[in-house]
């Protein structure tokens, strides 16, 4: 029990400095192309996808032994705005993607079925 003390107060701390690290070098850093905020995006992801797998495991073992959950705040924002992001971020691939097919195409090549399907996929 003394370990898994030691590892949710280590653990504590490790999420706090995510925290600072996603604000100051992470997705929504301002003045940085989309294509560097979706690369920053995915790495803190992952990132953030290895601190929740410890957060269960802490949590499991704070439920064995009786202790009192511990509150992650800046994990929980920092989900937040992850999810956010994805969509956010998967919704401006989508429209990059369409315009570059678009690009490739006459516009005489269309029909008007054509038109609509385009106009339904954004």
């Amino acid at each position: 029990m003394v370990e898994l003390k030691r590892s949710i107060k280590d653990f504590i701390k490790d999420v706090k400095s995510f925290r600072k690290e996603y604000e100051e070098h992470g997705p929504m850093v301002e003045n940085i192309k989309p294509k560097d905020a979706i690369e920053r995006l995915r790495r803190f992801d992952d990132e953030y996808s290895v601190k929740q797998n410890f957060y269960i495991i802490n949590k499991k073992g704070e439920d064995l032994f009786g202790l009192q959950n511990q509150k992650y705040p800046e994990l929980e924002k920092t989900e937040k705005e992850l999810k956010n992001l994805k969509k956010l971020y998967g919704l401006y691939a989508d429209v990059i993607e369409n315009i570059s097919k678009w690009k490739e195409k006459a516009w005489s090549d269309f029909g008007v079925e054509q038109l609509n399907e385009m106009t339904e996929s954004v």
